[in-house]
Order: structure tokens, then sequence, then C-alpha cells
């Protein structure tokens, strides 16, 4: 509690300079869209010529709108995590007594049940283990990158990493974008490409390399389907559907595993197989 009331006060603080820097951003936004409009840019000056265009893709007034609707909304994403969090510890304590209940109910599958249920505990464990860990690590290498190169709002854009990296594949993505717009406003080309190549660098090593390491093969979901897993569930059940998508789709790929008629399913849906 006493470090979510710190953490909270300084996003405050950063949150109060952020807004404070809004008017510099927009002045140095004009500054480089009037310069790219009068340059040779092969026909794409015309893009920088159109203000309205821009002031709905780029415009630092969109972007600040973009976070405080996402802040705004911190109380009620948190009360989605928790529901969330709940809903998977009711499913890990519950790991012997669904086995012993589903055993008495059919008592030749016991078996199968109880090693489905044992695999869906280990697999959500090593889910929740992994999204926690790499979710903290690379929002706080983003803040440390953007700080470092004097990025306005470093800390805000960090917790936003950090909470929005809980939605599989594109939540990381979303968390990226207003800071490399304002980078590119901010900073000059060289530095600002230096820092996107960066931010790109802290998302493959945490996506790519630590978290699999982390989760193992017990997680082993083809992207492709955690995406499509990731934009149903939360066109049903809003942002609490993306982030509860990916323990679901673990549990029914184990399910579908155990039964050699869907087992076929099952290997579609890894991302991963072992030939044999």
């Amino acid at each position: 509690m006493v470090t979510v009331y710190f953490t909270s006060l300084f996003l405050y603080d950063n949150l109060s300079n952020f807004i404070e820097e809004v008017p510099d951003i927009t002045d140095k936004f004009e500054e480089k869209r009037a310069n790219l409009a009068d340059s040779n840019l092969y026909g794409l000056e015309v893009i920088f010529s159109d203000t309205e265009l821009l002031a709905s893709v780029a415009s630092p007034s969109n972007i600040e709108a973009f976070v405080l609707g996402i802040l705004g909304t911190l109380g009620g994403f948190f009360g989605t995590m928790i529901t969330v969090l709940i809903f998977l510890l009711f499913i890990v304590l519950e790991e012997h007594t669904i086995a012993k209940r589903f055993g008495a109910a059919f008592p030749n599958s016991y078996p199968r049940a109880k090693r489905i249920v044992s695999e869906s505990t280990e697999s959500i464990k090593a889910y929740v283990v992994s999204k926690v860990t790499c979710s903290a690590g690379q929002a706080f290498v983003m803040a440390i990158i953007l700080y470092g190169f004097g990025i306005p709002g470093w800390f805000l854009f960090g917790i936003l990493c950090f909470l929005l990296d809980f939605i599989p594949i594109l939540g990381a993505l979303f968390a990226t974008i207003p800071p490399v717009i304002i980078g590119f406003i901010w900073l000059d080309l060289e530095f600002a490409l230096l820092m996107v190549a960066l931010l790109i660098g802290n998302q493959q090593v945490f996506g790519s390399l630590i978290e699999p390491n982390l989760s193992g093969s017990k997680i082993g979901i083809s992207p492709f389907v955690l995406l499509l897993t990731v934009m149903l569930f939360s066109q049903v059940w809003g942002i609490a559907g993306a982030i509860i998508g990916a323990p679901m789709i673990i549990i029914v790929r184990l399910i579908l595993d155990e039964n050699k008629k869907t087992r076929p399913v099952a290997m579609m849906m890894a991302n991963d197989v072992e030939e044999e």
C-alpha cells in the first residue's frame, strides 16, 4: 500500500509536468510541421501541409486526451484487474477439488481430469508470473529510456506500458505509440530514431526472450491464435476479456490436447509442436 501511495504521488506530479509541457510540445509540433511542409519530400510534403490530418493523427492535444482518458479509467481498470486475478486465483485454489468433483461424477475420466486441472493450474501460474515480471521490467526500462531522452511524461508512459502490457500482443504496442510520436516532435530526427530503436529492442527482449523463458512451454499458444482471442474476448467483455482471454485459451488448448479426436486442433493452436 505504501508503494502504491508513493507511486500515485509521483505519477500525479509527472502527469502535472506533462500537462505543463503540452504547449511547448505543440509549438515544436507546429514548427516541425511547417519545416517539413516547405521541404522537397517528393510529394510527401503535401501531407504535412494538411494541418487537419496531422492534428487528428499526431496532435499533442490528442495525445494528452488519450493519456488522460486512459488514466481517467484507472479505477475501472484496477477493478477489472482485481476481478481477473480473483478469477484466476479461484482456478488455482480449486485445483484439487475440481478434479475430485469430476472424478466423483465421472470415475472413468478422473485421471484425465486431474491431469488437465493440474496442467491448467501450472500454466496459469507460469503465465501470471511471467506477465507481471515482464510487464514491470519492460515498463521500468521504457521509463528509463524516455527519461534519458528527456521525454515529458516519462513516468506516466512507463505506468501506461505496465498496465497495457497485460493485454497480450497489442497492449505494449499501444503504450509505445504516444511516446514515440512525442519523441519525433520533441527530439531531433537522429535521436528520435535511436529512441525508437531502443524501445523496439526493449519490447523484443522482454516479449521474445525473457517472457518465453519464464513461462517455458507451459503456455505455447500461437501468436496469431492469441491475437484472435484477444480481439474476440475484448469485443465481448472489453478490457477484462482482453486480459482474461490468454489464460482461457491456454486451458482450452490443454483440454483439446487430451482427446485424440481434438488433438489436431490443439496442435494447430500451439506455437510449436514436436515432430513425431
